[in-house]
């Protein structure tokens, strides 16, 4: 079972996470265009702030035309960070606007030092329902926009990276697939995590992080056993792993940084479940463009 001193060490690592998080965030707004983060554009359907008392907002592309469904992506923004930080981070926006999908933006809640974060974490003392109002989330825009339910997205960085594996785990008849950039799983006994169904998962790790480190601790596993585990619970052949072409998502480190281990082979519900390392990388890298859109292209080649 997990301890109060892993949670602990854990709200400690995100702590330190969050003043870089921050920081690298300032640096995007300063050589973004607006027209990247313009999220102004005037719904067809729709509200673009859902949620009631606890708002998040939707990101409108100017090809939603309230007939045709759209893709639908979540952002989980990292300890301490904001939804607006992390959109930042992601660049999402200008995404949502050149490949046609709906974003929701969504914020944590304070815990109990004011830091704002997700409770991923079943073992939890925190009384706070994310996994509800995240669905709630879900099924608001599901009720008023429309929604392509085949084509439903958890992204998270970090805390937020945690919480798509509990999304995950949960609600797999409800989403489609996620993004676990720096996160783990938040479960201590794996055997908790029952999906009814696969769920495709993009793990995304730094193999130098010493926030959410990469490699297994005494009481976790690592990112590559935790991709792996996820192959297993899709019924993908674990032992036909392949590895992918390469990527460059990180300037400051020479060359194609991040190596690509794909698990597609026998894969239930034409899943799928990569790996990307990169190498060198840390908890908080800034990314160059091919980020945003290599994320988004892996997404969009599953659906249920």
């Amino acid at each position: 079972m997990m301890s109060t001193n892993r949670n602990q060490a854990i709200g400690f690592s995100f702590r330190m996470a969050r003043n870089l998080s921050i920081a690298v965030a300032c640096v995007l707004m300063a050589c973004n265009t607006p027209a990247e983060e313009d999220s102004s554009v005037t719904p067809k359907f729709g509200s673009v702030l859902i949620g009631g008392d606890r708002v998040a907002e939707v990101v409108v592309p100017s090809s939603y035309d309230g007939i045709t469904p759209m893709p639908l992506f979540f952002l989980l923004h990292g300890y301490g960070a904001t939804a607006e930080v992390q959109n930042i981070y992601f660049r999402l926006s200008a995404r949502a606007e050149e490949d046609g999908f709906l974003l929701v933006l969504p914020d944590g809640t304070l815990d109990e030092e004011g830091i704002t974060f997700w409770n991923a974490f079943p073992l939890s003392p925190e009384p706070v329902d994310d996994v509800g109002y995240l669905i709630g989330l879900l099924d608001e825009m599901e009720e008023t926009w429309r929604v392509d339910s085949s084509k439903v997205y958890f992204l998270g960085h970090s805390n937020g990276g945690y919480m798509s594996y509990r999304m995950a785990c949960d609600h797999a008849d409800r989403i489609t697939g996620i993004l676990n950039f720096a996160g783990l799983s938040p479960y201590v006994n794996e055997l908790t995590c029952k999906p009814s169904e696969a769920v495709s998962v993009l793990h995304v790790h730094g193999n130098m992080d010493e926030t959410v480190p990469y490699e297994s601790g005494l009481a976790y596993p690592g990112a590559e056993q935790v991709a792996s585990l996820w192959a297993e619970r899709n019924g993908c052949d674990a032992e036909a792993s392949t590895v992918g072409q390469s990527l460059d998502l990180v300037n400051s480190i020479e060359g194609d940084e991040t190596s690509v281990v794909d698990w597609m082979s026998g894969c239930s519900d034409e899943s799928r479940v990569s790996l990307w390392t990169i190498d060198g990388g840390v908890h908080t890298p800034l990314f160059n463009n091919n980020w945003s859109t290599s994320i988004v292209d892996w997404l969009f080649t599953t659906s249920k």
